[in-house]
């Protein structure tokens, strides 16, 4: 059953995930945990990882997540999603808001 509701919601995530791809790069600090929420999920592979880990910068770091994220599709972007709105509730509160309704 929550296998479904993911598989519903996971278009409109996706596009939410690419449609604040700038203002994650900008804005999150902490990418590893993320990317570990990501790998223990099976949604990035070592490779992918050891790219993300290696880069110096946060922004950097996010954008090579947002690589790995594409390459993945959408059910990544959907676990990611979600690992961010864990780990930094407050800013997706304050993305979500600047949304067009």
């Amino acid at each position: 059953m929550q296998n479904m509701e993911i598989d519903c919601i996971t278009p409109s995530v996706a596009e939410f995930v690419d449609s604040i791809r700038d203002q994650l790069i900008q804005r999150v600090s902490l990418v590893m945990p993320l990317a570990d929420v990501l790998k223990s999920k099976g949604m990035l592979q070592k490779e992918a990882y050891a790219i993300i880990k290696a880069e110096r910068t946060p922004q950097d770091k996010m954008r090579a997540l947002y690589d790995a994220l594409d390459a993945v599709g959408s059910a990544a972007k959907a676990v990611f999603y979600r690992a961010l709105e864990d780990q930094n509730p407050h800013l997706v509160k304050e993305l979500l808001k600047g949304m067009p309704s």
